[in-house]
């Protein structure tokens, strides 16, 4: 029997009810509903063109494609001074990141909810959600108040790996066989036992695996905030685009850059593949002794990868030039946190609607990457593209991933009158890329059998794309949008410095006379961290 109400029906038989779905003319209303806030959402942002806006960003491209060998940044031959300010990034994000990861280990161990009592897990659980909701810009000024050139951006990449790396080991040790863990308990063995002898282990290689991933994103942010102090080859591309002659400068620095990371994206497949991802054999007993050898082998290699990572990272410190910290610079900055001055809020702009314009903002993004990241993954999944093919495609999409964005956004904006409007194009465009490549590990494990049947019906690419393959990572994809929700609330808020919402542009200091006209606005940031972060909770719980 067919039941409904004014939003929903549902069928009911022999005591059994069916998950409620929404009547037709609701999902009408509710798309013209998203339609009507699109549109005001690109009016309220203002995608209105520059005056020769085109002719402008044909010439900033021409004018990257023409590179001059000699930097106005500093006296020398750039490619020169690309390797040189490229080490500094290497060197102060791998001190950065082996610090973060030593301190997320920790806190990891002690906080998670596995081996250990309830209160003291929730209770380290919250502050450290907590530390993660503040906006990336307030840790930029207070570490750079706070310390000088290297140390202080090893301090801040460092706090950066601490509380991200702290949630996904936190959660990786929770995640494992629960079974394994009461097993282990009715043998009488301690938490502490079973967490080094049983959990670690079990998770060791996605313990790596997050700490690559953690360095090669750690790089790209040096990179990023380079105009606020952060010392590397982001210094480099700041400079090249500070004017449209200026941009003969960047192609040599962003090239250097890029390669690195590729390079990087290639080891980390290498070590993925060849070292801490294990192949099944078949055992017998002609093949078992050789395996045996591979696996002492393989774990060797690692383990000296690991410790050599380790004594390079403490070798590194020592080169730290000059390290200063300015305690007195530190404790003006929390004081200004713990007394902000409110009166800032409504003074000049009207928060309320810097908020909705936020949203607003946000909503674009969210839209424009999900439609990008259903192109990309037309081209770039390998069930309905030949193997030549989709290695092309995700080898642009990967190429336009590692390309910063502050370089995207001084080249597309060019057409746009509003900044704005350019930034949610870029983010739009990173984070499809972003999602692309996290759904196609999930496409990867969707059945070969059921795509062969599917062309077996004369089924075309583009009908087994959108009605099998989509369907079957919507869940994902779900996840990922909500994901890029949080991460584009901080890029807006983080790329004040450059207009991309009003805001961000509120946090900036040189918009204020003091830090304490700022911390408002930081609060108000955290609020809103929080907030998507709950969100993200109820989607993975309700998916």
């Amino acid at each position: 029997m067919i039941k409904k109400n004014c939003f929903s029906y549902w069928y009911e038989q022999n005591n059994k009810i069916t998950n409620k779905k929404l009547r037709p003319y609701v999902k009408i209303m509710i798309i013209i509903s998203l339609l009507l806030l699109v549109i005001f959402a690109l009016y309220r942002t203002g995608f209105s063109s520059n005056d020769n806006g085109l002719k402008l960003f044909l010439e900033s491209i021409k004018n990257i494609f023409m590179p001059y060998i000699k930097s106005s940044f500093i006296e020398g031959n750039l490619f020169l001074l690309s390797l040189q300010f490229l080490w500094i990034s290497i060197k102060v994000t791998f001190i950065g990141t082996v610090l973060g990861l030593c301190l997320a280990l920790f806190t990891s161990m002690i906080g998670n909810i596995r081996t250990n009592n309830k209160i003291q897990s929730y209770c380290i659980r919250i502050f450290i959600l907590f530390l993660r909701s503040f906006p990336e810009l307030f840790y930029l000024y207070l570490f750079t108040v706070s310390a000088n050139g290297e140390l202080a951006s090893i301090l801040l990449i460092s706090w950066f790996t601490w509380i991200w790396l702290h949630k996904f080991i936190s959660e990786a040790i929770e995640h494992t066989s629960f079974e394994l863990y009461v097993l282990c308990k009715r043998k009488g063995l301690s938490k502490i036992h079973i967490l080094f002898r049983y959990l670690l282990p079990k998770i060791k290689n996605k313990i790596i695996i997050f700490a690559l991933y953690s360095y090669e994103s750690n790089l790209r942010w040096t990179a990023i905030f380079s105009t606020l102090g952060i010392v590397g080859i982001g210094q480099l591309l700041n400079h090249s685009n500070t004017d449209l002659y200026s941009l003969h400068e960047l192609l040599i620095p962003l090239g250097v850059l890029i390669l690195f990371v590729s390079l990087l994206e290639w080891s980390m497949y290498f070590l993925q593949k060849h070292l801490i991802y294990a192949k099944t054999y078949k055992i017998n007993s002609n093949n078992f002794k050789s395996i045996t050898n591979k696996k002492i082998l393989k774990t060797t290699s690692l383990w000296l990868i690991i410790v050599s990572v380790f004594i390079v990272a403490f070798c590194l410190l020592f080169t730290i030039g000059d390290p200063q910290i300015y305690w007195g610079a530190t404790n003006q900055m929390f004081k200004h946190l713990l007394n902000p001055n409110w009166s800032i809020i409504g003074k000049n702009e009207n928060i309320f609607i810097m908020l909705m314009d936020l949203f607003l903002q946000i909503y674009l993004t969210v839209i424009l990457a999900c439609l990008l990241a259903y192109v990309n993954l037309f081209f770039t999944n390998e069930k309905t593209n030949n193997v030549y093919f989709y290695h092309f495609s995700r080898f642009i999409s990967a190429f336009i991933r590692i390309i910063p964005t502050i370089v995207l956004f001084f080249t597309i904006g060019l057409i746009f009158k509003n900044p704005a409007a350019a930034f949610v194009v870029v983010f739009a465009i990173h984070s499809s890329t972003v999602i692309s490549k996290q759904l196609n590990e999930s496409i990867k494990n969707i059945s070969n059998v059921h795509i062969y049947n599917l062309k077996k019906q004369n089924k075309n690419k583009i009908i087994i794309f959108s009605q099998y393959i989509m369907p079957s990572v919507k869940k994902d994809f779900k996840t990922l949008l909500v994901l890029e929700i949080e991460k584009n609330i901080r890029n807006f808020i983080n790329y004040g410095l450059f207009a991309a919402s009003s805001f961000g542009l509120a946090m900036q200091y040189s918009e204020r006379v003091s830090y304490s006209d700022i911390t408002p606005y930081v609060w108000v940031s955290i609020g809103l961290i929080m907030s998507s972060n709950i969100l993200l909770t109820w989607v993975r719980k309700n998916k």
